[in-house]
């Protein structure tokens, strides 16, 4: 008897859509040549059979869907933290907490968000960046989060590491992504809704090895920089690092994906408010100096 299976989709971060490992019914995809084109393999009595080869064009696609309970981002944020906290305290690295699902595989985004010195009350307006790594690929959360949030506190090239005496101003936004879908046209996504993710080839290159380009934005960029799709299409393309004009010829051969994310930040405070810190008792009123955080419980 033929049983067919799907495997969820991710977009690896190399310009190129790749089939992930979770089957949950339907077809396993697996990516040939244009990302946009996928091989079908039908299981039939437990084997998986490659011939002949189904090629289905991919419009639509998503992530296993998540835990009933939610992937428990601000339990991950304080985790995120705590993970922070024992690089910077030379520790090893804290066990991953019981509630999210450790087996969840997604792609993820760990972002660093540090109150101006110059500000007075810690509101969102206040806050500027100071780190954001991600993938497009997906993880497993239990040995990949934490990965991502050493890459994004002390390896974003923008910015120096977080320095320990940071850590009481930072908060944590952990953006899980999912629900990808391959867009009809350039503008085919809502600001504020949907990230977005164009694909494209060098279009002085007339071979199809030319250089390939490649740039997303999380759903909030565009919105809180108050930009149009139009203008956010055309950011991408320069962010990506391609230099030529982003005329109707080259929006034309974009390959723009759009998809959601599921968001959370937790501030320091609250994070240790949150795990039931002893140091709750401390309060932070804006100074420009905020005490360096309480040293890691003794093993």
């Amino acid at each position: 008897s033929a049983k067919v299976s799907v495997c969820s989709l991710h977009v690896h971060a190399a310009t190129t859509l790749d089939a992930g490992c979770c089957q949950t019914g339907g077809l396993s995809l697996k990516t040939i040549g244009n990302p946009m084109f996928f091989v079908a393999k039908q299981e039939v009595d437990g084997v998986w059979e490659d011939d002949p080869p189904k090629i289905v064009e991919a419009t639509t696609y998503c992530w296993p869907s998540l835990h009933a309970a939610g992937p428990r981002t601000a339990d991950l944020c304080c985790y995120c933290f705590q993970v922070l906290l024992a690089h910077l305290h030379s520790k090893p690295a804290p066990e991953f907490p019981g509630k999210p699902d450790p087996s969840l595989r997604a792609p993820l985004f760990v972002t660093w968000l540090k109150q101006r010195e110059d500000s007075k009350l810690p509101t969102k307006r206040d806050l500027e960046l100071r780190g954001c790594i991600g993938c497009l690929e997906p993880v497993v959360l239990m040995s990949g989060l934490s990965e991502y949030v050493i890459r994004s506190s002390m390896q974003d090239k923008r910015f120096s590491p977080v320095a320990l005496s940071e850590v009481a101003c930072l908060v944590c936004k952990l953006s899980i992504l999912h629900e990808f879908e391959v867009c009809r046209d350039p503008y085919d996504w809502e600001v504020g809704v949907h990230g977005v993710l164009i694909n494209f080839s060098d279009p002085s290159s007339s071979s199809s090895g030319g250089r390939q380009y490649s740039a997303t934005y999380l759903p909030e960029v565009p919105k809180e920089h108050g930009m149009s799709r139009e203008k956010t299409i055309s950011e991408l393309v320069a962010k990506s690092g391609y230099t030529g004009p982003c005329n109707e010829a080259l929006l034309g051969k974009l390959q723009v994906t759009r998809y959601r994310t599921t968001v959370d930040s937790v501030g320091y405070w609250d994070y240790l408010k949150l795990s039931g810190s002893s140091s709750t008792t401390f309060t932070y009123k804006g100074s420009t100096t905020p005490p360096v955080p309480p040293p890691l419980p003794a093993e």
